[in-house]
């Protein structure tokens, strides 16, 4: 593998980061859109980098998991 393990830990970092896109504040109390911003910014700069690597991928995907659970508990819990 041509790719450094350290290197892969930031690429699942960032596919795990989610930002609220919409916020919305009532009586009720607030609501959050969030959106894991994160892993398509990752998807963006794999595919225009010319250094493309299967792991690359496989570790934005498995932070994808984690932010998709992330969103899952926010707005459950």
């Amino acid at each position: 593998m041509e790719t450094r393990r350290f290197t892969l830990i930031f690429y699942f970092l960032i596919s795990a980061w989610i930002l609220p896109i919409y916020t919305r504040t009532s009586s009720e109390g607030t609501f959050e859109l969030m959106f894991p911003l994160g892993f398509i910014g990752m998807c963006f700069y794999l595919y225009g980098n010319e250094r493309y690597h299967p792991a690359k991928l496989k570790a934005s995907l498995l932070g994808f998991a984690v932010a998709v659970y992330q969103l899952v508990m926010h707005y459950l819990f």
